[in-house]
């Protein structure tokens, strides 16, 4: 990633979003930043960008994966030995390795991350020579990580494309008739913190002279120690998507002035929290009407998107005074009766 980078040159990277140029202390948009957008295809396609202005050939398209499905491969695989490293990578130490070796033993020095790609070396050689009898266990795990967005698919063939879309495999942000709720959360302040925040969500919806009325909170607990590597706190920049037309009425507990704007065909929320180690707590509150696109009397439908990369979140539906719960593993969609 950083090789791309230095490969444009940075006279020739454009300038940074204006969302987040107030959080980052950059003047220049890096490739490494590509994944800015929440819908992963319009993130794949900057990320071609960048690839294209550094003078590379085009590419078929772009899958991303995260830690989750090194972990759940060495599940089914098995402890997986590598480059000239002694102790065998398997489900439990593999995502702390490989970041104490890139992010702290070998900090600042070329190469950091090759570890990743000899780790991905071997463990799609031992997935090629796995036995018969491993094949349903690593087609079923494939399966999973799919449907909970740990693997993202973007093609640039319309046609492959089309297909993976309609089955919710590209991490898009989904067209819906209804309402709609997804939390964006990202890490702007580097390191990890992220691995130790624990984060619950609640959604009220009323229903006020004929107008829906959401309240939106967001509950995040960072149990973690301090750690100068890993946890000095957790800088998250918050956008939450609603319907297009919603309008906000109140928040609280953001750190910096929240805005709202339209993206994607929705409406979004901008704010940010800054979660301390060591049992810190933050919380966001949002207040707003719902279009009256969306009827306030009969059936009522709610979707709920996932974040990719992210583990299950509990998520509590409170519609008209009936409350449901849910475990945000995969894109949910909840009904009720106003």
């Amino acid at each position: 990633m950083y090789n791309l980078d230095a490969q444009i040159g940075l006279r020739n990277h454009p300038a940074p979003p204006a969302f987040f140029k107030g959080f980052l202390d950059v003047d220049y948009f890096y490739a490494r930043d590509a994944n800015i957008s929440p819908d992963f295809v319009v993130s794949a396609q900057k990320f071609q960008d960048f690839w294209k202005l550094a003078g590379n050939a085009p590419v078929a398209g772009i899958w991303a994966m995260d830690t989750y499905v090194l972990q759940e491969l060495l599940s089914v695989l098995g402890p997986i030995k590598t480059g000239g490293y002694d102790q065998p990578f398997d489900q439990n130490n593999v995502v702390e390795r490989m970041e104490t070796y890139a992010n702290v033993l070998l900090k600042e020095q070329a190469g950091r991350k090759d570890l990743i790609g000899e780790l991905m070396n071997s463990i799609m050689g031992k997935a090629f020579t796995a036995s018969q009898k491993d094949y349903p266990k690593l087609i079923s795990a494939a399966v999973k990580l799919l449907a909970q967005k740990h693997i993202l698919l973007s093609f640039n063939n319309s046609g492959v494309q089309a297909i993976v879309s309609k089955y919710n495999l590209s991490g898009q942000v989904i067209p819906y008739i209804g309402d709609y709720l997804y939390v964006n959360d990202g890490n702007f302040g580097g390191m990890k913190a992220n691995w130790f925040v624990t984060e619950q969500i609640s959604k009220t919806t009323t229903v006020d002279n004929g107008k829906l009325h959401s309240v939106v909170t967001i509950n995040y607990q960072n149990p973690g120690a301090y750690n100068v590597n890993w946890n000095t706190g957790y800088k998250d920049i918050v956008r939450v998507y609603v319907p297009q037309g919603s309008k906000l009425l109140s928040s609280s507990g953001s750190v910096t002035p929240v805005t709202a704007a339209d993206e994607l065909g929705k409406a979004y929320f901008l704010a940010s929290v800054l979660v301390k180690p060591d049992g810190g707590t933050a919380s966001l509150t949002f207040t707003y009407t719902l279009p009256s696109t969306i009827s306030s009397t009969g059936a009522y439908k709610l979707l709920i998107q996932k974040q990719p990369g992210t583990g299950a979140t509990p998520v509590t539906v409170s519609t008209n005074g009936k409350t449901q719960k849910v475990t945000l593993e995969t894109d949910q969609e909840i009904t009720a009766n106003l």
